[in-house]
């Protein structure tokens, strides 16, 4: 939630941004929530990432 708020009206230059590296014709879909609990630096110790935009591309 925390990137959206930094965002605001701006979302929308984030899902441009995207389209212009994978094309404008390939299906999207995404969310955001809360955060993401990930390993940070050499210990493995999993943090708090409230502010990343994660992207998965599946294909056939």
């Amino acid at each position: 939630m925390a990137r959206k708020i930094v965002l605001g009206s701006r979302t929308n230059e984030e899902i441009l941004a995207v389209k212009e590296v994978i094309g404008k014709d390939f299906p999207i879909i995404g969310f955001y929530t809360y955060g993401e609990y990930a390993p940070i630096g050499k210990q493995h110790l999993s943090c708090l990432h409230n502010e990343v935009a994660t992207i998965t591309i599946i294909s056939e």
